[in-house]
């Protein structure tokens, strides 16, 4: 057989998997009779999958995309048993909107095998504790979720409370099938409420159904049952509410961790994009996809940008002020002139007394694994024997990306010590995953010559040397004594205390010298010189960017080298010193005799003032630790990392395409309250390249109504996709009412910046919309009252600038019969309204207008679907703002590299076609939208891009006449009748 007839059979092979595929898919889809607009859709989807292709599937709203695509996929990952589906959206609200399309599958016997990878704040069963706790403690509601996760964390590690130890694991039959389950009534467990309880009982619960499992070598697949929350209603698959009420009913354990634990077996895995996009989480997602996995981002259309802007890197004053805050702390406490003062000299003995402990118990740990090595051989060097260095080292070679490097040093004898078995191996998957940044000290030196034969150089200690000579003579068998191991590291502990009491000793001289390096960036935030600093924003690239060096004082690599070294010193001691008080306070926390131990009464320092805070050594201890604030601290340092990186690049013409991705900006004054500083990214690829070294991808399939133009994607993720755009499927002659509005009253609206410049005109511009809203407002009045249903209007103004400033105005004309809302920036502010808007137009109270934001929460990801919205206004054009270093630099890095000359407007039309897409969400929907604003007609690289489907809905295309007021009136009495036909019959 030749070359070309294994070629046509192969072909012809492939063929028949294609429609093998798609008959399995056909039997998943739960309509019987799928449009032919979907079964096309369902095609070029299996073909992608089966071809290991990447897919960018653009499909108007209404037309089943989501539910096209996830049984395209199951359909796929049924062929091939080791598939996994992973579908990621922008809200968790999305994730159950996800839930209701899979519930109409009822043909498919797995679709209960999947699992929800969701945060705490969605599915912790102390939530509501949490949230009264974090109240009394005065923490804001933005900063609720960073301490969830710490609260629970602190209280998973608390496993010894007598109260739960009665606790069994639960019966694991209710997820071995189809199961239903009646959930009626919330229930609290009375087992939580045990006065002075410090654990979780939900973990406590879910640990022992793990060790259950894993005792009785159960594997079996994961089924969430099915749940009812009504006796007279259906039982269907739970979303993440009924999760939660499931899982607390009974008594089920932690439905936060069970989803992870499902997530390794389930076919179909929900997400958001955080679970992707977000690096910290991002690490921790490898373990939970072992085969290959179809990664699915649903409304995609902003996926490149969240993606760059994902890697950027700011920096602000707070993070100076901070650091200067943490470097005085820590200068008062060890500075010899305050040894005088008695409350400070107990507070540095204390310190000093634990930094010694902890120096002992490194000792005791060389010394043990010295001891094993005679013991066992060579052979018992394992991997997790490595020093904190050489795990730095080899993630280093593993991974050179520019990662962010959030987490503290660990000292190996810490979690051999004081930190529990399971924290121990999660503290190691953490090192594995970020380069840590770390000059190597003592501890390092001694770890590396034990367990790798490290070598020292010439110049070296002579007493590290012979601590260097022993440990190599006891490795080759000679003979030795216990009285010369301990004699070795008793000089190791007085090296080792010298070392750290030196540099605390020392510590002004460190502090002055960064504060010195630090001038000239104080300078730049400092609100007195905006005169003389202007902001700016600037490609890597650039000519320019010499100027931008010279300014952040990195001009001199040696220099900026310099002050990154002395920071990473600094840091580093920083980090042991919290650390050691840490380990300690929890230590003597949990020892019931550590109160009766207390010694005499100490003073702490707090914003620079002494005062007698608790007479409890440990708890001042603890505060002072609380105190070394090193979070900010990795900022500076990751940030001028990454500067030189770049700076480097410039100065020796390196890696020119990496340079024209990057930029570096500085907003101050009337561009942003607050000075900052950012390097920004310009390119997705970075990201998605980390992202294929975690998971296994077998096709990406980014899906959206709004995807064109295809080649901005694809060189922004530097991946090749195929592309398939699906026609709508609704009938825009009969369904849609579309307008552009250029004139009122023979006057001009317009409201591009040059025609607002006179406040005149600004005034007759607005006048002669207001009266336009006024005119579709009243029309759709008349039409609610023939039909006697409530029904909703959504405003998308081009920003919130313009939103504020107009809102008042087209409010005072109401007197109509609208309920008026205004979308805010807060999340749980707009839930909120939305919820009354949703409720007053389903419970039929009032019609309703929302004016809101393009791009913002109501122009994306909420299903907006019948008489929640039958009217789409769009108020200006919403160009990107030119403000934004990033739309800057984006509009000439796409000009320059790209060789888009129309980014700027094509992503403008991206931002229009979401909004108008608003009213129309399913076949037999209708609408109308209104394009206010004559360059929306004028421009015609923004009319020619808009959607075709909506430009198929113009009734009157001439740009300069009142004939559209006559159809649209004839549009919504043709709706009335069609209504009052259906109601008759």
């Amino acid at each position: 057989m030749n070359e070309k007839q294994n070629q046509e059979q192969q072909m012809y092979f492939e063929k028949d998997i294609k429609e093998e595929i798609l008959e399995i898919c056909l039997q998943i889809f739960p309509y019987p009779q799928p449009y032919p607009v979907q079964i096309e859709c369902m095609k070029n989807i299996i073909n992608s999958l089966t071809e290991k292709q990447n897919l960018l599937f653009q499909s108007p709203t209404g037309t089943g995309k989501t539910l096209v695509t996830i049984c395209s996929a199951l359909a796929y990952a049924e062929k091939n048993p080791n598939v996994q589906v992973l579908v990621l959206t922008r809200t968790n609200e999305q994730i159950n909107g996800f839930i209701k399309e899979i519930r109409k599958i009822n043909k498919y016997p797995k679709i209960n095998r999947y699992s929800i990878l969701a945060g705490r704040g969605q599915f912790c069963l102390n939530l509501d504790d949490f949230k009264k706790y974090f109240e009394k403690q005065g923490i804001q509601k933005s900063k609720f979720n960073k301490h969830l996760t710490q609260q629970c964390n602190d209280r998973c590690k608390k496993t010894k409370c007598e109260s739960h130890q009665s606790l069994s694991a639960p019966d694991m039959s209710i997820f071995s099938g189809s199961k239903c389950v009646n959930i009626t009534q919330r229930v609290f467990l009375e087992k939580k409420e045990q006065q002075g309880c410090q654990c979780c009982p939900h973990f406590q619960i879910y640990k022992k159904m793990i060790k259950k499992r894993k005792k009785q070598n159960l594997k079996s697949d994961l089924h969430f049952p099915l749940v009812s929350q009504d006796y007279n209603q259906p039982f269907t698959l739970p979303d993440i509410e009924d999760m939660k009420n499931l899982f607390e009913q009974q008594d089920l354990g932690c439905p936060f961790y069970f989803n992870k634990l499902a997530t390794r077996s389930a076919k179909l895995v929900f997400s958001t994009y955080n679970y992707i996009i977000k690096q910290n989480i991002l690490g921790n997602i490898k373990e939970l996809f072992e085969g290959e996995v179809i990664v699915i981002f649903d409304e995609a259309h902003n996926l490149p940008e969240q993606a760059e802007q994902e890697q950027s890197i700011k920096m602000q004053q707070k993070y100076w002020d901070s650091l200067d805050s943490t470097l005085k702390q820590v200068q008062k406490v060890f500075n010899k002139g305050n040894l005088s003062n008695q409350n400070i000299n107990n507070l540095y003995r204390n310190v000093h007394n634990i930094i010694c402990k902890d120096i002992e118990e490194e000792a005791s740990y060389f010394k043990l694994s010295l001891q094993n090595k005679i013991k066992d051989g060579e052979s018992t060097d394992t991997e997790s024997d490595k020093s904190d260095s050489q795990i730095n080292q080899n993630e280093d070679n593993e991974d050179n990306d520019d990662v962010e490097k959030p987490l503290p040093k660990f000292k190996h004898v810490k979690y051999t010590k004081q930190v529990s078995q399971e924290d121990q191996k999660q503290s190691k998957k953490k090192f594995y995953q970020y380069i840590q940044f770390s000059s190597q000290d003592l501890y390092d030196k001694i770890n590396a010559i034990i367990f790798y034969n490290g070598q020292q150089p010439e110049n070296s200690d002579e007493n590290i040397k012979k601590i260097q000579k022993y440990v190599f003579d006891v490795k080759q068998n000679k003979n030795y004594t216990f009285p010369e191991m301990e004699e070795i590291f008793e000089i190791y502990q007085e090296l080792r205390r010298k070392e750290v009491f030196d540099f605390f000793s020392n510590f002004q001289s460190h502090f002055l010298s960064i504060k010195e390096d630090c001038e000239s960036l104080q300078y730049l935030f400092d609100e007195k010189n905006q005169k003389e600093i202007k902001p700016f924003c600037s490609l890597f690239s650039d000519k320019d960017i010499v100027q931008k060096f010279e300014l952040l004082n990195v001009n001199d690599i040696k220099q900026a080298q310099s002050f990154i070294d002395k920071l990473t010193k600094v840091f580093t001691m920083l980090q042991y010193l919290k650390k050691v008080i840490k380990v300690f306070t929890e230590q003597q926390k949990n020892d019931s005799k550590s109160k009766n131990d207390a010694q005499n009464h100490i003073f702490v320092v707090e914003n620079n003032q002494f005062y007698e805070a608790n007479p409890d050594d440990l708890n001042n201890l603890k505060k002072f630790g609380e105190q070394l604030k090193l979070k900010y601290i990795q900022k500076i340092w990751f940030f001028f990392y990454r500067l030189i990186k770049l700076r480097k690049m410039y100065n020796y013409n390196e890696d020119p395409i990496y340079l024209q991705n990057h930029y570096i900006s500085l907003l101050r004054g009337e561009y942003s309250p607050v000075p900052i500083l950012q390097i920004g990214c310009l390119s997705a690829s970075y990201l998605f390249k980390k992202i294929y070294k975690k998971i296994s991808i077998s096709s990406l399939i980014l899906t959206s109504g709004t995807l064109e133009p295809f080649e901005l994607i694809q060189k922004s993720l530097a991946l090749q996709f195929q592309t398939y755009s699906s026609p709508h499927i609704i009938n825009s002659e009969t369904n849609l009412f579309t307008q552009f509005i250029s004139y009122y009253n023979d006057q001009e609206i317009s409201f591009s910046m040059k025609k607002l410049e006179n406040e005149d005109d600004k005034n007759n511009i607005f006048y002669q919309s207001q009266l336009a809203i006024n005119f579709i407002t009243d029309k759709f009045n008349e039409y609610t009252n023939q039909v006697k249903q409530k029904g909703g209007i959504v405003i998308f103004f081009k920003s919130y600038s313009m939103l504020q400033q107009y809102s008042n105005l087209i409010k005072s004309t109401q007197g109509n019969g609208f309920y008026y809302f205004v979308e805010t920036r807060d999340a749980n502010e707009f839930k909120d309204r939305y919820s009354f808007y949703k409720q007053l137009i389903q419970q039929n109270k009032s019609n309703c207008i929302f004016l809101a934001v393009n791009r913002g929460k109501l122009s994306e990801g909420i299903d907006l679907k019948d008489d929640l919205c039958r009217v789409v206004i769009l108020f200006g054009v919403p160009y990107p703002c030119l403000t934004d270093p990033y739309i800057v630099c984006k509009r000439t890095h796409a000009q320059l590299y790209l060789k888009e000359s129309q980014w700027y407007k094509k992503e403008t039309v991206k931002i229009v076609n979401q909004s108008a897409g608003r009213c129309i969400r399913y076949k037999d929907d209708w609408g109308c939208i209104f394009f206010l604003d004559s360059q929306y007609y004028s421009e015609k690289n923004i009319y020619q891009h808009i959607s075709k489907w909506i430009l198929e809905g113009q009734k009157t295309k001439m740009k300069q006449n009142y004939e559209w007021t006559q159809n649209y009136s004839q549009f919504l009495q043709n709706k009335a009748t069609e209504f009052n036909q259906k109601d008759y019959f």
